[in-house]
């Protein structure tokens, strides 16, 4: 994996979520993500809003779809996950 590819992976991992757009792995849900917290993201798709749990399921983002983010390494308030040591 290149420096490019680690910063950029960080990056995501570290960034803000609301407003990407995102799918879950393992289901049908995909949309724009509107609000966060600890364990839980909720996803504007379009059928509503679904309330997807951060710690059961693995996450691809449309701005990085080569990377598939485990949700169990991300179980943390926004604003503590962007200050986390990330291992890439």
């Amino acid at each position: 994996m290149s420096d490019k590819m680690d910063k950029r992976h960080e990056g995501l991992l570290r960034g803000e979520w609301i407003g990407m757009k995102a799918a879950v792995g393992g289901t049908k849900i995909k949309g724009t993500i509107i609000d966060e917290s600890k364990y839980m993201l909720w996803i504007k798709t379009e059928k509503g809003v679904q309330k997807v749990s951060k710690r059961d399921h693995c996450f691809v983002f449309d701005a990085l779809p080569d990377v598939t983010v485990e949700g169990s390494t991300v179980c943390a308030r926004p604003e503590e996950r962007i200050k986390m040591k990330i291992k890439v």
